[in-house]
């Protein structure tokens, strides 16, 4: 199955089921406006019926209660002080109205408008469809890896979409859905050496067992110099930070107590290691630095 341009307007066009907010950490989001805050704006349509799969309650949109998007809606946003806008779901780029909403937002907002707009995919959407996301002012793509978890039809597609996206995309972050097997490993060794600069988070499926061979993966990648590999829900916190490629400096340091920036961010929004130099394209900061904030868990805000 693969998500084409079909010439058909979205059947419920401007409608979600929810809008939240929460910490950039939590999504996950390590490499685009670290510390900040996203508004997730889900959408309906889930390609996956798996147990394991985050968007398995969400099916046909015809059995759900979505809420229409006015402009008094999307204004919202304004008072909620966000940095990224996430648009997720499904697969949220199969949408038409989806293209049109950073333009919609940017005009509606001005300067109060999230300074990045980030959407998810599973990889069944077309290449045309991503490109037109790009061109549309989406720069970071969240791809929901379920392929040990879940017989994907067309996976070769999916696999054409992640190399597509890489280049596409100003910032990838992978969400790998990680079950301990010896094939996990292999797979998120091979990820990591395609996509050297991508964010890769494994997301343990499973019990301790699956969290401690998790850590000694991510903690075994790094060692070679694959930096950008984290596991999710680490509680030590040894491996959460990001490092610089070059001299492996802390450039953003992620505790309990908070994160912190260690970077200086650039023109474009890009990192640069303060230590040695070293630009990270791949990673974008935010204008404003992280502050203490009261979000310790996702806010449904309507």
């Amino acid at each position: 199955m693969v998500l084409e341009e079909t010439g058909e307007r979205d059947a419920l066009p401007w409608h979600a089921v929810y809008m939240s907010v929460l910490r950039a950490e939590q999504v996950p989001l390590y490499h685009v406006c670290p510390g900040g805050i996203v508004a997730r704006l889900v959408t309906p349509m889930a390609p996956w019926r798996c147990r394991y799969c985050s968007w398995s309650h969400l099916g046909d949109p015809g059995s759900l209660i979505t809420r229409r998007l006015s402009e008094s809606e999307l204004k919202r946003l304004r008072m909620l002080g966000v940095d990224v806008l996430l648009v997720d779901g499904g697969e949220p780029l199969a949408l038409d109205w989806v293209h049109e909403l950073p333009r919609k937002l940017r005009g509606l907002l001005g300067d109060y408008a999230p300074e990045y707009f980030a959407a998810r995919s599973s990889g069944l959407v077309s290449i045309e469809r991503l490109r037109r996301a790009r061109d549309a002012g989406y720069t970071v793509l969240v791809f929901e890896h379920v392929a040990l978890v879940e017989r994907v039809p067309r996976l070769d597609h999916v696999y054409e979409v992640l190399r597509a996206a890489y280049s596409l995309f100003d910032v990838l972050e992978i969400h790998l859905a990680y079950d301990g097997s010896k094939k996990a490993e292999i797979m998120v060794s091979e990820l990591a050496s395609l996509y050297p600069e991508a964010a890769i988070h494994l997301i343990p499926i499973g019990g301790e067992e699956v969290m401690d061979r998790g850590y000694d993966l991510v903690e075994k990648l790094r060692e070679k110099g694959r930096l950008y590999v984290y596991l999710y829900g680490e509680e030590s916190y040894t491996l959460t930070d990001t490092l610089c490629k070059r001299c492996r400096k802390p450039i953003i340091s992620r505790k309990p107590w908070g994160v912190r920036v260690l970077a200086e961010r650039g023109d474009d929004g890009s990192a640069r290691c303060k230590e040695c130099g070293e630009p990270h394209p791949r990673i974008k900061l935010c204008k404003k630095p992280p502050a203490r904030r009261s979000i310790h868990r996702e806010i449904v805000v309507w």
